[in-house]
């Protein structure tokens, strides 16, 4: 009888803490099954990539299995805490950018060390698991309470086909005032108050700095996300 002598791998695995849920999440090492997810259709690789880090996320807090929807619930920066673990994990640290100079048009070639990226604490006055906060807008003295917009927010205005920051502040406000508002009613707040609301959202950030600044070969400034970079979710294949 013809012995079998096919292995099982050990895949490895680690426990990440994400900063504004504050969840414990264990990751694990994916297999050719995973990459399938990324590959095997024709979606947008936004739509592709939650359901891939879903596969490689064995439990989320108490929850097990994980689902896609688990994933795009998470807020934007335990998303992406989570999607640089998958890959430290699964690549290591890293990570050639491939992306194209929109001057020469030569790949970027630049190395980032992922080991080495800025981690950004939850600011010290949020509350986990879903922290929230003020801010006064100065032309109409409005008080605003907001907080991190998930995944899912994300998804459905990249979706969307426009790149829309109001659409986009809207779903991270909780209340004007003290009541729920609509779309609508956001965008017909004066530009001075618009600025206002970017300013108090974008000083919260917190978790992963994944913007990297280099000067390319041909001597342009690059300014880069890795995470919109090719060679994040297409490793091996862009060159």
């Amino acid at each position: 009888m013809k012995r079998n002598t096919e292995t099982q791998p050990q895949y490895l695995t680690k426990t990440v803490t994400l900063p504004v849920s504050g969840l414990e999440a264990e990751i694990r090492e994916g297999d050719g099954y995973a990459e399938r997810i990324l590959y095997g259709n024709n979606k947008p690789m936004r739509e592709v990539l939650p359901e891939f880090w879903a596969h490689l996320t064995a439990r989320l807090g108490e929850t097990q299995p994980v689902s896609r929807d688990d994933i795009l619930g998470l807020t934007i920066p335990d998303q992406h805490v989570l999607a640089i673990e998958i890959y430290r994990l699964n690549y290591g640290d890293t990570l050639e950018l491939a992306g194209t100079c929109d001057r020469c048009g030569e790949p970027a070639g630049y190395e980032v060390d992922l080991g080495k990226l800025p981690l950004m604490p939850l600011p010290a006055d949020a509350v986990p698991p879903d922290p929230t906060f003020e801010v006064v807008l100065p032309r109409t003295g409005r008080r605003v309470k907001f907080g991190y917009v998930t995944g899912k927010d994300e998804l459905e205005n990249s979706s969307s086909g426009e790149f829309d920051t109001v659409r986009l502040n809207h779903r991270a406000i909780r209340t004007i005032d003290g009541a729920t508002v609509s779309y609508e009613e956001v965008r017909r707040l004066p530009l001075a108050d618009q600025k206002a609301l970017r300013k108090g959202i974008s000083s919260k950030v917190c978790g992963y700095d994944t913007t990297v600044r280099f000067v390319h070969q041909c001597g342009r400034r690059l300014v880069v996300d890795i995470l919109t970079d090719p060679s994040f979710f297409m490793p091996g294949l862009v060159v």
